[in-house]
């Protein structure tokens, strides 16, 4: 884990070291009509980490992990 403490790229080989496993989960849509979706990511060796985030604050899947990362960093530094 330490050696991804700092990456400023997110690559294959990076995602196949931290992460167990990524969970979709059905698409929820509102009585509004406003449409949201659980991704529950499984880090390997600290499990699901679970924080409520607006929805579409991130463009991608990958931004999302890269985010999740960083505040993990910081949260240990």
């Amino acid at each position: 884990m330490w050696k991804y403490t700092n990456i400023t790229e997110l690559t294959p080989l990076i995602l196949n070291e931290l992460i167990e496993k990524i969970v979709v989960h059905e698409k929820v849509v509102a009585e509004d009509g406003s449409k949201s979706q659980q991704v529950d990511i499984y880090y390997k060796f600290i499990g699901c980490v679970n924080w409520k985030r607006e929805p579409a604050s991130y463009g991608t899947i990958e931004a999302a992990v890269l985010q999740e990362h960083q505040t993990l960093s910081e949260q240990t530094a």
